[in-house]
């Protein structure tokens, strides 16, 4: 069940502890030249302070949203980005520059956040997360043109560096003039998720930790045990609200959280299923998603595919290996 959609681009809604704004989720260039980037952005109030969770980008997206602030005669304290993704955090430095507030990110993304090409480095995606993504691209068999051909649309597209004034590396509590939020690390979708929670209005707010297919990147940024124990985690909450990072939020947060996790669990499952006999990535995508899923597109099945490869190699269940020029899996015996 895909989430819900609003029925106006750049909509403002209200939730249970302020309100949010949401629009079309932009994700090809194409779109970004049209400027019409915005992920939903919620906005929490307590008296006449606001703690902002992601940004959106754009210049449309940014004017709603600041006609709101000013409607709402708010002022933010915090500016909390959920994960270092362009369409959540592009209008960070705008906000606080003009409202102010203290941008608060976890540290873990710090090298995302900080520079978005750190992905093309290997030699400092090796210091900041161990490995490098050549392996993963390798997996998902890219030749070096679709490498430079990604990167080049990074770079004119999807980059926009942010620097926090905060990074946080454990859970911790903020005060909103008396109302506590707390700051919950639930990676997965990238290595330093952040979801926001209200324990006095039962909300929580999870950025694209709810998002499906997921992860959205392959692994090491990606991680599906990560993201699968971090669902579990906010679905222990009992949340009575899900501020999901696209489209509009969750009044049936219990079921759709559900939801989501049964469609990791089938995912495994169904990659295991299929691995009785030697396969690639590009073999498993199609015979799982024959047609793309809601919001979803090449390679974002495919990344999160490779991500439930390495979880099922860490564990034994299946081995990776070179087949002539592809990299082919399989269960073990």
């Amino acid at each position: 069940m895909p989430p819900p959609s609003p029925h106006t681009p750049f909509s403002v809604h209200p939730t249970p502890d302020g309100f949010m704004v949401c629009g079309p989720h932009a994700q090809t260039a194409e779109e970004n030249r049209q400027e019409g980037t915005v992920s939903s952005i919620y906005v929490i109030i307590k008296g006449k302070s606001a703690c902002i969770v992601d940004t959106g980008r754009h210049d449309a997206c940014y004017a709603v949203l600041a006609a709101a602030l000013r409607a709402h005669h708010v002022k933010p304290r915090y500016i909390v980005l959920t994960h270092d993704h362009y369409d959540h955090v592009g209008n960070a430095h705008r906000l606080r520059e003009e409202f102010g507030g203290l941008v608060v990110a976890h540290a873990l993304d710090r090298p995302l956040l900080e520079t978005p090409l750190i992905l093309f480095d290997p030699d400092a995606m090796g210091r900041a997360y161990g490995c490098s993504m050549q392996d993963a691209w390798l997996d998902l068999g890219f030749t070096d043109e679709t490498i430079r051909n990604m990167r080049g649309a990074m770079e004119r597209f999807f980059t926009v560096p942010v620097n926090a004034d905060l990074f946080i590396s454990e859970d911790v509590s903020l005060d909103l003039d008396g109302l506590e939020l707390r700051l919950l690390h639930t990676p997965g979708h990238s290595p330093g998720s952040l979801s926001v929670h209200v324990p006095a209005s039962g909300s929580v707010y999870t950025g694209d930790l709810t998002f499906w297919v997921n992860p959205c990147r392959p692994y090491p940024i990606g991680n599906a045990e990560h993201c699968l124990a971090s669902l579990r985690r906010i679905r222990d909450l009992e949340p009575s609200y899900c501020g999901h990072g696209h489209y509009l939020g969750i009044s049936d947060a219990a079921i759709w959280l559900d939801q989501i996790i049964g469609r990791h669990l089938h995912l495994e499952m169904s990659i295991l299923s299929l691995l009785d006999t030697s396969r690639t990535i590009s073999d498993l995508r199609r015979r799982i998603f024959p047609e793309d899923p809601f919001d979803s597109f090449s390679p974002i099945p495919e990344n999160s595919i490779q991500a439930w490869m390495v979880a099922l190699m860490q564990r034994g269940k299946i081995v990776r290996y070179a087949h002539g020029n592809s990299v082919v899996w399989q269960k073990t015996l």
